[in-house]
């Protein structure tokens, strides 16, 4: 461990969190193995109570790099072919974490 001027972290108890007075640094983290996938969650029939619900279609294999506004221009292509009405169209990056 060194000493560092800006965040920093403290064990306590077991666990870890961000801190500025402890003085010790641990390495940088960053994203890697990055996937996206996009979600679609459409109408899917009513609960008991009356309720909406929905079911969802996953495409995955999307490339992570696609802006915001183009991954909403796909889903919203891939929305209208959706026989249900659509509720949403989510975005899902999953990446591990590590540190060089």
């Amino acid at each position: 461990m060194t000493t560092c001027g800006g965040f920093c972290y403290a064990d306590t108890i077991g666990f870890r969190f961000w801190s500025f007075w402890k003085g010790e640094c641990f390495m940088a983290a960053h994203r890697i193995n990055t996937t996206t996938t996009l979600r679609i969650k459409v109408e899917n029939g009513t609960t008991s109570g009356g309720l909406l619900k929905y079911a969802t279609r996953s495409f995955g294999g999307i490339n992570p790099e696609l802006a915001d506004e183009d991954f909403y221009a796909v889903g919203q292509g891939l929305a209208a072919l959706q026989s249900h009405e659509v509720g949403d169209i989510q975005r899902l990056d999953t990446s591990t974490l590590a540190t060089d």
